[in-house]
Order: structure tokens, then C-alpha cells, then sequence
């Protein structure tokens, strides 16, 4: 297996950087269920021939360590999909697309700036427990630089992925008379807000029974100097003159959202809003903007969805500290 990874590895190394039109490799010669997903969807090709030529032009300005950590990183990345997409046709191609998709996204923002020292983890688990079946897919970051201590942030990120994994594997007593399968899925996205900055944001979805499953968005906003996570005291000027200006703003787009997908109107209450907006999950520091996500339940019925709230940095710039590692 690793001799085939790294031999993947090889072969993205080579491709060449330009715009890719087909797959990283030769479809000629596809010999896995994998490759052969890749080489009949046009789409799949594309994505994964584009995916190759970021981590290509990545690799190539790359040196010592950083180079050694992508290389193993992209390894890394390589198994857990082999071990991930090994369904029926469908399903291979539908989790190649979203993981090709997140990775060629993750290449560009590492790209952007100063390698950050990002890698990839994965915990894959598909097994049985008397009648009750589970299938866990989970990706989370961690900070492998040594610029600052990322013990405490890359604890935060594990010791959540695992929380949330345990809560949706059966215990050996539960649904014991009738059959259904649970399911937990979890990526990340990079965001880079600034040049001393990374913002992950973790999408999951879990089923654990009943009528539907959860979904939800949440952010993490990480300072590459201190290796802190940042909440949102940490970014706005001292004290609290920026929750009621940030509130107004936030309430006024979210009355406009409420007009096609009615939402709670109590949840627009100033007191409501000001204890939302404390909370640090809730903001994905983009490279754009702010994002700003209420997920379901929160503002609204289930039915309803997400809503988020845009906000450009000009607009936040006068609510935000000089030093703060946003916009820059």
C-alpha cells in the first residue's frame, strides 16, 4: 500500500503545472476501482488533474521541512481516500468529488503566503454493532509548524473529531431489535484572513436515527504567532461597543433572509443575538469577508436551513484592533 502511495505521489510531482484537462494519471492504464471512478467521469478528471497541478506548483517552491511535510501530508491524504471512497460506483464518485474538491481547495490556501504547516487526519471506521451498523468518515487539521505551541489548538480539533465519532457508534445495547445504520461524515476547509492567520471551517453531518440527520458549520480561527485559538474579543476593539453595531447589522440582513425562509422572530431579539454573537464557532474569518453561520435550529426551524451572514472587512475595520491578524 505505501509503496503505492508513494508512487502517486511520484506521478503528481510530475504532472505538469499547467491547467490539467484529464486526470493526474494515465487512464490507459487505470487499474483500481478508484482510478477507474476518476477516468469515466469527465468531472472527476478534471478536478483531480487541477488537484495534482496545485500540489505541483505548491511542491516545487517548496524546501526541507515544508517539503517533507506536504510530501507526507499529500500521502496522507492519498490513503485516506483509497480507504474512504471503496463503495459502489455512485458512492465513489461522490466521495471522490467532495474530497478532491476540499483538497484542491486546501492546496490554494496553503499556497497563498507562508506555508502554514497544515496537515490532514483522517479516521475512517465502517463496522457493526448487533443490528445497528455505523460508517465514520472525519477529517480534522493539525498544526505541525514549530513558529509558536499548537499543542492546545490541535487538541481542540482532535478531541472534538473524537467526541463527535463516539456519539455516533452504537452501543452494544442500543436498536438491538431492528436494523439501521449510523453515519458520521466531517471535512475542513482553509480559509487565510490574513497573513498570520488560518480559519478552519469544519462541516459535518452525523445520523444517529429519527426522521432526519444534523448538519452544522463551525468556525475555529487559529494566530499562526501564539498558536491561539482567537475568539471574537480577541479581534474586536476592547470592550463591547462592537457587539451592538455588529448586532444591528447581522439582524437586518437575517429580517431580509427571514422574508423567503421564515425564521424565529424572537431569535432577532437584541439579547438573543448579543449571546450568539459571543460564541467563536460561529465566525469563518474568510480571505473575502466574514461569514457569519446560524445553523439549523438555531435562528429558525430544521426546514428552513442555514443562514449566513456576509460582512466585508471594510465594514469591520472600524470595529477591529490594529493588531488583530484579520484583513492584512
Amino acid at each position: 500500500m505505501m509503496k503505492r502511495v508513494l508512487a502517486l505521489i511520484a506521478g503528481l510531482a510530475a504532472a505538469p503545472a499547467s491547467a490539467q484537462s484529464g486526470a493526474s494519471f494515465d487512464c490507459a492504464r487505470a487499474s483500481t476501482a478508484i482510478e477507474r471512478a476518476i477516468c469515466r467521469d469527465a468531472g472527476l478528471s478534471s478536478a483531480d488533474g487541477h488537484m495534482a497541478a496545485a500540489y505541483k506548483q505548491l511542491i516545487d517552491r517548496l524546501n526541507g521541512a515544508a517539503r517533507d511535510e506536504l510530501q507526507k501530508d499529500q500521502a496522507r491524504w492519498l490513503a485516506g481516500r483509497d480507504q474512504a471512497c471503496s463503495d459502489g460506483a455512485v458512492e465513489i464518485a461522490i466521495c471522490l468529488k467532495n474530497r478532491i474538491e476540499n483538497r484542491l481547495a486546501n492546496l490554494r490556501v496553503m499556497a497563498d503566503g507562508a506555508f502554514p504547516f497544515i496537515s490532514q487526519q483522517t479516521i475512517v471506521k465502517i463496522g457493526k454493532v448487533r443490528n445497528a451498523g455505523f460508517a465514520i468518515d472525519a477529517s480534522y487539521p493539525r498544526f505541525d509548524g514549530n513558529s509558536a505551541g499548537f499543542a492546545a489548538a490541535n487538541a481542540f480539533f482532535a478531541d472534538r473529531a473524537k467526541i463527535a465519532i463516539a456519539d455516533h457508534v452504537p452501543s452494544a445495547d442500543e436498536f438491538a431489535d431492528r436494523a439501521q445504520t449510523w453515519s458520521y461524515d466531517q471535512n475542513f476547509l482553509l480559509h487565510r484572513p490574513g497573513a498570520n492567520a488560518i480559519a478552519v471551517a469544519t462541516t459535518t453531518y452525523g445520523f444517529t436515527g429519527g426522521a432526519h440527520g444534523y448538519g452544522a458549520v463551525t468556525g475555529a480561527l487559529v494566530d499562526l504567532r501564539s498558536g491561539r485559538l482567537l475568539e471574537p474579543s480577541d479581534i474586536f476593539l476592547p470592550g463591547d461597543k462592537w457587539l451592538p453595531a455588529l448586532r444591528d447589522r447581522v439582524a437586518a440582513d437575517l429580517k431580509k433572509q427571514f422574508v423567503e425562509r421564515p425564521g424565529f422572530e424572537d431569535a432577532l431579539a437584541p439579547e438573543k443575538l448579543d449571546k450568539l454573537l459571543q460564541e467563536p464557532e460561529r465566525y469563518i474569518w474568510r480571505a473575502d469577508g466574514l461569514a457569519i453561520v446560524f445553523n439549523q435550529y438555531e435562528v429558525a426551524a430544521y426546514v428552513m436551513g442555514r443562514y449566513v451572514v456576509h460582512v466585508p472587512y471594510g465594514r469591520l475595520a472600524p470595529l477591529m484592533r490594529p493588531d488583530a491578524p484579520i484583513g492584512k
